[in-house]
């Protein structure tokens, strides 16, 4: 697993619908690709060939022992048919541990412009909050 990795992500597709929803936060823990088994839900870079710069999390359906590498055959739980690429031991981030449902909403939300938004007015009246209460209050000098 990555260095740099957070081993909390949220669910932004309904592929693994019933068991993840979209806005679910889910916790990935790295393991060693020996330890993963079929059925298990796991977090891997799909190949670049097809989709880019993404993380999917899919059950292991099928499991290849090749001499220099494990590999493993994913799909989602909602989709009708295994994912077309084979994923490498090297692409695999983790195996899902946990997950909580709904709390991911929150910070998929704030990358919508009106969170983004909300979330830059309360910056400033965080940071003007002294001024302001000032302004309102009309402010009494002590002579």
């Amino acid at each position: 697993m990555s260095s740099n990795f957070t081993p909390f992500m949220v669910v932004t597709s309904d592929s693994m619908f019933p068991v993840l929803h979209v806005g679910d936060m889910i916790y990935v823990k790295g393991v060693a690709a020996s330890d993963i088994k079929i059925g298990d839900v796991i977090t891997f870079k799909p190949p670049t060939a097809y989709i880019s710069g993404t993380l999917i999390t899919h059950r292991v359906v099928k499991i290849n022992y090749d001499s220099n590498e494990v590999n493993f055959r994913t799909q989602g739980d909602n989709n009708p048919s295994i994912d077309p690429w084979t994923i490498k031991s090297s692409d695999v981030i983790g195996v899902q541990t946990a997950s909580l449902s709904g709390v991911g909403n929150y910070f998929l939300w704030m990358r919508t412009p009106a969170g983004m938004a909300t979330i830059g007015v309360i910056m400033i009246i965080f940071l003007f909050w002294p001024n302001l209460m000032d302004i309102i209050g009309g402010r009494q000098d002590e002579y």
